[in-house]
């Protein structure tokens, strides 16, 4: 046998689309995140969940450090403000010494990107991706 379901009046299935230019705009000048509009795909229960929006996710290009978004190429070798913020959180015990500031901001630069273009997608990702101890390792020190 097989069951299928019906919506009830009360219940609204909702998608997330990319904003309105202005809206978009809103959130990428004020707070460099991308913009998600929620539209229910059903009608049967109105309640004010037309033209819903939320500056969700840092746009592509900038990452997320304590809850702002900012432009990777602010990472610029390690002379960024937060940098030293960044390393003091993240680095490992275990690092190679040897390693410079610089190299340790280019590794950082490069992960941030794949961290940029999976959460700005729209719709968001099931999940985010974030920062984490191996942000700042090497090719070599990672294990």
């Amino acid at each position: 046998a097989q069951t299928t379901q019906t919506a009830t009046p009360s219940t609204i299935e909702r998608i997330i689309t990319p904003c309105p230019p202005e809206q978009s705009t809103t959130c990428a000048t004020t707070q460099n995140r991308t913009c998600y509009a929620y539209e229910p795909t059903t009608t049967t229960n109105n309640n004010n969940n037309d033209n819903q929006y939320e500056c969700g996710y840092c746009l592509f290009g900038h990452f997320e450090f304590q809850n702002e978004c900012y432009n990777i190429n602010d990472i610029d070798d390690g002379k960024w403000i937060y940098f030293t913020t960044i390393l003091e959180l993240y680095l490992p015990d275990y690092i190679d010494p040897t390693v410079s500031t610089e190299e340790r901001a280019r590794a950082l630069e490069k992960i941030v990107k794949v961290i940029s273009f999976w959460n700005s997608r729209v719709p968001p990702p099931e999940f985010a991706l974030g920062l984490n101890e191996e942000i700042l390792l090497t090719d070599e020190e990672e294990v």
